[in-house]
């Protein structure tokens, strides 16, 4: 199809029949790549050094290694890194390292060496640093480097770099960290090493935070980091990885409270679109009294029938007893259930934890062999009753392991169900593992759902040992059970977790939601749990804001549980219509993978020769029905390895506390995919067409403006609003809406820079797409 010039007459309208044609069928490939390839989220931020060679046509360098050492004390972040760059050229060459200072940092001290020697700098304010961004991105034809446009730079050259030379560069610098609403954030930008030419062979962030008060919530929503507590007023949060390509920065929140429980309020909303979305982090004090510590009753009820002998599953479930046994309080109760097709409990009741009994416990399970079927009805049955009687303020709890099917006593999987939930009088938690592919998925899911407990998946390849002790370690100290939130008049909606979860010492509670504003307004909140057989109740004042634009990643957060939860739905308890109507449209919207996306729309069945916007797709009744009886049969297959890789892929979602690649996926019972066609960026989502990245947001009835890549009209375009040169970063083919615009960017199309009063209507145009920028 022909260039469209800036016209305010170049509509669909005015096409000619071939050129409607070619419109039609570029939007059909559009709505169907949408729907079948809603997939894994990535939020990028700011940025980190990266080098270039100073010539273009050589290769690029690649980063064998990047570690970072950081240090917050006091919200004075100091940030040391070690990377090496290795030279692919078959040549001497020099190399420009580029440091993009992020918005808000203020360098207190900055240095910067190269194998030991201090390189000379300059540090570049943003006009200058623009005019270097665009130079590069016109000599190294690479639209990547884009993100970066409007942000002040740190700019070195290195040289000579010999061919196959490792240069390493080693950079120390400060900043202060603000408080925003309680919670302190730190930005290490990491994403940078995308444009490395491999994958990073070792990738580390360890960070340190020493506080004058105590520390609560340590989170990150982009990164599943491993905190370890040093005292209440000092910590250390760690990320690794190997063979990666950082496509995000990391992004840390702390909070401090002399409060024993912490509450945190972190919000995003953007007044154009309606409702807010908020966070709340709840964390106790990391160090309790032993007193403060609820008393457990904890009975541990193992599978030990035939097909645990096999994979060593029956020892690693004996290694994983071992630890939750020498973790029990000396105030705990607790018993042994071993189950196959007979009941073998290591005693007729709960025995006090002491050595002894831990120790004679231990001698029990491990003479254990697995042998004969299973009867899962009776197990539970025997544990439950065991739970049914004792002193008020105890915390029950049942840890439950199998990998198999009901095969003996009672077999039904509404039956079993009804009479856990008959038998378990005193609000025992159910806490269980699958193992494997052949266990009944459906019924563990819902055993845990219907105790207020968590279910979890060893799929094969894991670690039955590393699975159950890691849960146990977090669940082993229980502070308050029956969480209640009291939103104190602010009108919220729609909040995830629906049902709150127990509370237990070292860890914390990540709510999200949605919240509707008729102005900025202060709320009193407040936490309720029992202790002890006590109410205890936490408040704490919040601002929950009319703007808040800061933390764009809990729309999609929010929206990523929402979806895990609306699938359990349809999973465990059927649906209708209009629930998978609603998972379909959050994973368009947000651009998150959903295992029901492909199943809704099939563009053949469209009217032939008529271009359906984006926001109007949905299925015929015939195709509707022919999906909600897939969704069925779905729900219908509570075994196998179909069911329980929808099991695993809904809870990904339900409790993600991070945007992290949900990779292989169960596209269907019994089919796993892989799909790397979605990029999420800012809060617009791309699919990939071909060589084309296309905005999931444009219409075809929208007019077109075709702008060839790296001409000058083009860089006017990525200078105009920082979020079209975000969105043009993702590649040399990219379209973007722009109000009722489609900016296409190609081989082809204007080279010309626009005109004064064309580029002022396309930056108004902007200003009201995105949001005026900073």
């Amino acid at each position: 199809m022909p260039p469209v010039t800036f016209s305010p007459s170049a509509s669909y309208n005015a096409y000619t029949t071939p050129q409607r044609v070619a419109v039609m069928r570029h939007y059909r490939s559009i709505c169907l790549l949408a729907c079948l390839a809603l997939l894994a989220a990535c939020v990028p931020s700011s940025a980190d050094g990266f080098m270039l060679p100073a010539s273009s046509g050589v290769p690029r360098f690649s980063v064998p290694y990047h570690r970072v050492q950081v240090t917050i004390d006091h919200q004075v972040a100091t940030t040391e890194i070690d990377q090496a760059f290795h030279s692919n050229a078959g040549q001497p060459i020099e190399g420009t390292y580029i440091f993009p200072i992020a918005e808000g940092m203020s360098l207190s001290k900055f240095t910067m060496t190269a194998n030991n020697e201090e390189l000379p700098h300059r540090i570049l304010e943003r006009d200058e640093a623009r005019r270097i961004y665009n130079g590069i991105v016109q000599q190294q034809r690479d639209p990547a480097l884009l993100e970066w446009l409007g942000a002040r730079m740190i700019k070195a050259s290195v040289f000579p770099i010999q061919p196959g030379e490792d240069k390493r560069i080693r950079i120390a610098y400060q900043e202060v960290l603000p408080a925003q609403g309680g919670a302190v954030k730190y930005v290490y930008p990491l994403r940078t090493e995308k444009l490395s030419a491999r994958p990073l062979r070792d990738c580390s962030v360890d960070i340190t935070i020493r506080s004058a008060h105590p520390l609560r919530s340590i989170y990150s929503p982009t990164h599943a980091v491993t905190v370890t507590r040093r005292g209440p007023n000092e910590a250390v949060a760690h990320y690794a990885a190997h063979d990666v390509l950082p496509d995000q920065d990391l992004v840390l929140y702390y909070t401090m409270s002399e409060e024993k429980l912490g509450l945190d309020l972190l919000t995003y909303r953007d007044p154009r679109d309606g409702d807010g979305y908020f966070l709340l982090l709840a964390a106790p004090d990391a160090q309790v009294r032993a007193d403060e510590v609820l008393p457990k009753d904890v009975v541990f009820v193992l599978d030990i029938s035939g097909s645990m002998a096999e994979d060593g599953k029956i020892a690693q479930a004996k290694a994983a007893l071992r630890f939750c046994l020498q973790r029990l309080d000396p105030r705990d109760r607790f018993n042994v259930v071993a189950f196959n097709t007979g009941i073998h409990p290591w005693q007729s009741g709960l025995q006090r934890a002491t050595r002894e009994h831990v120790a004679a416990a231990d001698r029990y399970f491990s003479g254990l062999k697995a042998a004969h079927n299973t009867d899962i009805d009776d197990a539970l049955g025997k544990a439950l009753q065991m739970l049914s009687t004792g002193e008020e303020g105890r915390a029950r709890s049942i840890i439950f392991l199998t990998d198999g099917l009901p095969t003996d006593g009672v077999t039904d999987t509404e039956a079993i169900l009804t009479n856990a939930r008959t038998r378990n009088t005193l609000d025992a938690r159910i806490f269980d593992f699958g193992v494997g592919e052949k266990y009944n998925a459906h019924l563990l899911d819902r055993l845990a759902e219907d105790s207020h407990g968590v279910a979890d998946n060893v799929l094969p390849g894991e670690s039955i040992t590393d699975k159950v002790t890691g849960f146990y370690a977090k669940v082993a100290s229980p502070l308050l059970r029956k969480l209640h939130m009291d939103w104190g008049g602010m009108q919220v909606s729609e909040q995830y977790p629906h049902d709150l979860p127990d509370l237990y010492t070292g860890s914390q509670l990540v709510i999200v939601g949605r919240y509707t504003p008729r102005q900025a307004l202060q709320a009193q909140i407040a936490l309720t749990g029992m202790a002890a057989g006590r109410l205890q109740t936490t408040a704490a004042t919040v601002n929950f804001p009319a703007n808040a634009q800061e933390n764009d990643f809990i729309p999609r957060l929010w929206a990523t549980r929402k979806i895990g939860y609306l699938e359990d739905q349809l999973r465990l308890h059927g649906g209708d219509q209009r629930t998978l109507e609603e998972i379909i449209h959050l994973s368009k919207e947000f651009g998150i993978l959903s295992q029901y996306a492909s199943f809704l729309v099939d563009m053949d069945n469209s009217v032939p020769g008529k271009p359906v916007p984006m926001a109007a797709v949905s299925a015929p009744a015939s195709l509707a029905r022919e999906n909600m009886s897939r969704v069925y049969d779905a729900r219908n297959q509570f075994s196998g390895a179909g069911a329980v890789e929808q099991s695993a892929n809904s809870k990904q979602k339900r409790y993600a506390d991070q945007f992290t690649p949900q990779d292989p996926f169960s596209n269907g019972p019994g089919r796993r995919a892989t799909y790397n066609q979605l990029r999420n960026t800012g809060q617009r989502t791309f699919v990939q067409s071909g060589e084309k990245w296309l905005d999931l947001k444009a219409s075809p009835t929208g007019r077109i403006i075709k702008v060839q890549a790296f001409s000058p009209a083009y860089l006017q375009l990525a200078n105009a609003h920082p979020r079209m040169a975000q969105y043009l970063s993702l590649g040399t083919n990219v379209t973007v809406t722009v109000n009722d615009l489609a900016v296409e960017i190609g081989a082809d199309g204007q080279r010309e820079e626009f005109t004064p009063a064309e580029l002022t209507t396309l930056k108004t145009k902007m200003d009201a797409e995105f949001g005026a920028p900073p």
